[in-house]
């Protein structure tokens, strides 16, 4: 299978994000084999967080001001659309590729009766994640419109095949995004629990930090750390004062290399109440971390083997969430062998390799549609 000559990708912004991570990786993975890689985003230039291989050709349409009232957001879209036509046009793409709910909107009313493929990809769970009544009748009306429809996770194919009517739809997982042998030989682990996610109401912080104070009276010595920034940094601070752990609490920036604290986290949890299909728990998992997550959707329970490489507790469930924390706590040899079992099941199945050859088959099935239409 080969990749197409000229590919373009469409996004929203590349700051720190799961999809912005996921869109570098592959469009780096493309253009290394050979073809004329465009990356479009909504978002200005000089503020993206992954790094990029200098032979994509890079745009920053810088279309992402706030509007004021209906009128003047039916002009920036109109504005956007566009804009983001001209940016397509000038690119010259044998395939578009765009990620993310509102910007496949957009991306859709661009390039309307132009003969070109688009790809749309949903990078959440759309059943948890809704758009408004109008965004969602859009999504209804244009997503027939496209040549392929790309969701994560085989629980939201049943969704795909709805929404987009006879379109092809194709689950393609996330890839580790690093060298599959930098994920073995663990260093020593400290006695720390790592959550890993944005600050926002559906990453399900507060419940972590609800079933912490549950465990933490009974093992002292752990310590809780929360990597990420966002709107909900200042409530959960507080929570964590009015639980009584915030002194067992460390609040630590996003940055872009993980790595050196999974090699030394004792444990992962995944406190979400829904994802897409999460980047943190897989490369926790990669790097031989033990993991515990709620099975929300979606996401956790197509990575996760209960009891086999981690543990999975039901979805908000902060008692069995933090049931499972302090299993893992006072058991080192369960601990040893579900990262162990981690890191070898998520490494054979989410290689880089392995998925590009997924979204090879996306793309083939999508320039064959494009020239049988």
């Amino acid at each position: 299978m080969t990749v197409p000559r000229r590919l373009t990708l469409v996004i929203s912004s590349l700051g720190p994000g799961g999809a912005e991570r996921v869109l570098t990786t592959i469009a780096n993975s493309w253009v290394q084999k050979g073809a004329e890689v465009t990356l479009i985003s909504l978002a200005p230039l000089g503020a993206d967080f992954y790094p990029i291989d200098p032979r994509i050709s890079r745009v920053g349409l810088d279309l992402l001001s706030p509007s004021r009232g209906p009128m003047s957001a039916a002009a920036a879209n109109l504005r956007r659309a566009q804009a983001l036509r001209g940016a397509v046009l000038a690119s010259r793409p044998d395939v578009i590729i765009s990620f993310g709910d509102r910007t496949n909107l957009l991306t859709l009313i661009s390039t309307l009766r132009l003969p070109i493929p688009v790809i749309v990809c949903e990078r959440s769970d759309p059943r948890s994640q809704r758009l408004g009544w109008l965004p969602e009748q859009l999504r209804r009306s244009l997503y027939p419109k496209a040549s392929a429809l790309v969701v994560q996770t085989e629980v939201l194919r049943a969704w795909a095949v709805e929404i987009s009517g006879t379109k092809a739809v194709h689950v393609v997982p996330n890839p580790l995004s690093f060298v599959e042998q930098d994920a073995h030989a663990p260093d020593a682990r400290e006695q720390t629990l790592l959550s890993v996610g944005r600050l926002t109401p559906e990453k399900g912080h507060d419940l972590l930090l609800r079933s912490f104070a549950r465990v933490y009276p009974r093992h002292r010595g752990w310590r809780l750390r929360i990597v990420g920034d966002g709107p909900s940094r200042s409530l959960l601070k507080s929570l964590a004062e009015e639980l009584g752990i915030s002194s067992a609490v460390d609040w630590t920036p996003l940055e872009r290399n993980l790595a050196p604290l999974l090699r030394s986290a004792g444990l992962f949890v995944l406190p979400s109440r829904y994802e897409g299909f999460p980047n943190a728990l897989l490369e926790a998992m990669a790097h031989g971390v033990p993991v515990a997550a709620f099975d929300c959707p979606s996401g956790p329970g197509e990575i996760v083997t209960d009891g086999v490489d981690g543990l999975l507790a039901p979805p908000g469930d902060v008692g069995a969430l933090a049931a499972a924390i302090e299993r893992l706590i006072g058991d080192g040899r369960l601990r040893a062998r579900l990262g162990d079992a981690a890191s070898r099941s998520v490494v054979s199945r989410f290689n880089l390799a392995t998925v590009m050859q997924r979204w090879e088959g996306v793309l083939a099935g999508a320039l064959e549609k494009g020239q049988t239409a």
